[in-house]
């Protein structure tokens, strides 16, 4: 089974030319795939959110390479960060 990252890829990249085959800045891509990591986080029960701040509910890894790194990412943060944070962090 892909992961929402994953398949938002699959939607936005030509497999015949391997370019993006939408009209959608760099900037764009980076940001939705990452809100895609979170979403994908959040579905294995490793974070959840509220209006104000994402929390960390488990930081075993889950065994994907796209995912674990900002897991442990959220799991190093001393600080409590709101999601649009982990959104632009993720997407660098």
């Amino acid at each position: 089974m892909l992961r929402i990252a994953e398949e938002l890829l699959l939607l936005i990249i030509d497999a015949s030319s391997g370019t993006i085959q939408y009209a959608i800045s760099e900037h764009q891509r980076d940001a939705v795939i990452a809100g895609a990591v979170l979403m994908d986080l959040a579905l294995e029960n490793r974070i959840d959110t509220d209006p104000e701040q994402l929390y960390l509910i488990d930081s075993t890894p889950v065994g994907d390479d796209l995912l674990d790194p900002t897991l442990l990412n959220i799991a190093e943060e001393t600080k409590t960060r709101d999601t649009t944070y982990w959104v632009k962090r993720t997407a660098k």
